[in-house]
């Protein structure tokens, strides 16, 4: 009927042991009608959850493996190899063209298309070529934030609101395939972990560190360039950075998908997608890796002048 304050703090720490902090272990009274707190096991790690893997979803996804095969390929069209040479042989139209731009704009960002457009992964590879196009259109979004900021607040914080700009408007696409690839190489031990790794969407702490570093680096650099300045050939400051960056770091896509073997894993359930792209790399013209090449270092001059390589070399961030 008298409590003491050591009595009341004793069953504070009761209390806060078995009710606020569940996980931490702690003794049952005999008397008592609860069954023992489990302790909290180790969460495994990425090489360890290999050897277990979670049997309703395969890979480790988030989102049922039957919803993502539903997917399909991209298109509700017939895709086939006869369809393959078709459009490795099919002229330059408008319409091939503009599909294949919209269709490679709604790869790299978050935003619509045309009804008319989907992820056809025939269009996507001839798309590739327009992918500096679509870059130089990030850049120059993402521009536009630096300056607009920059008229009120210090570059630092100018760079953080043209990043976070960037982020929204590619859905952290490029950032998503950065923390696979960290967290592949640094959790996974064979070649098999490693790619059972980079097809989980859980983010891991390799994935965590090296977004971490990107980003502060990134808005880092950034921040420390001048205000922008836009003229014809001697453009100076972060703004004309970014749309180069932008546009020079999408250049390579088309090169790579083009001289590089395409990995598929044929258990992976996007593997339908993924395989039909290997198939489709001959859509990949050399013709059109060389447009590519060609509008990045067209953009680069536009902005830099005779200077551009020097240029592109310190806008990489």
């Amino acid at each position: 009927r008298h409590l003491t304050s050591s009595s009341v703090g004793a069953s504070l720490h009761r209390t806060s042991r078995s009710v606020i902090h569940p996980w931490l272990p702690t003794a049952t009274p005999a008397h008592s009608d609860h069954p023992p707190l489990r302790k909290a096991e180790m969460a495994p790690n990425n090489a360890l959850r290999t050897k277990n893997p979670e049997p309703e979803n395969p890979g480790g996804s988030l989102v049922p493996a039957a919803q993502i095969a539903a997917r399909g390929v991209g298109t509700d069209e017939d895709l086939d190899d006869k369809l393959i040479s078709s459009f490795a042989t099919a002229p330059w139209t408008p319409y091939g063209e503009l599909r294949s731009f919209f269709t490679a704009w709604t790869f790299v960002t978050r935003l619509p298309g045309p009804s008319w457009c989907d992820h056809h992964p025939g269009y996507l590879m001839r798309g590739m070529a327009w992918f500096p196009a679509c870059g130089a259109l990030i850049g120059g979004w993402t521009a536009v934030w630096f300056d607009a900021a920059a008229t009120l607040l210090p570059p630092p914080v100018a760079a953080i609101g043209s990043t976070a700009a960037g982020l929204w408007l590619t859905g952290c696409f490029h950032e998503d395939g950065l923390a696979d690839t960290t967290d592949g190489f640094g959790g996974g031990w064979t070649r098999q972990q490693i790619r059972k790794i980079m097809t989980d969407t859980r983010l891991g702490t390799y994935g965590g560190a090296a977004l971490t570093l990107y980003l502060v680096g990134k808005c880092s650099l950034l921040g420390s360039l001048s205000k922008s300045v836009w003229a014809w050939g001697a453009c100076e400051g972060a703004g004309p950075a970014l749309v180069a960056a932008h546009t020079i770091g999408r250049a390579t896509s088309a090169a790579l998908i083009k001289r590089h073997d395409y990995l598929v894993d044929d258990g992976d359930v996007k593997g339908g997608f993924y395989s039909w792209m290997t198939r489709s790399r001959e859509v990949l013209t050399w013709a059109r890796v060389a447009f590519a090449a060609l509008t990045a270092t067209s953009v680069g001059s536009l902005l830099y002048g005779t200077r551009w390589g020097g240029g592109m070399a310190a806008c990489h961030l």
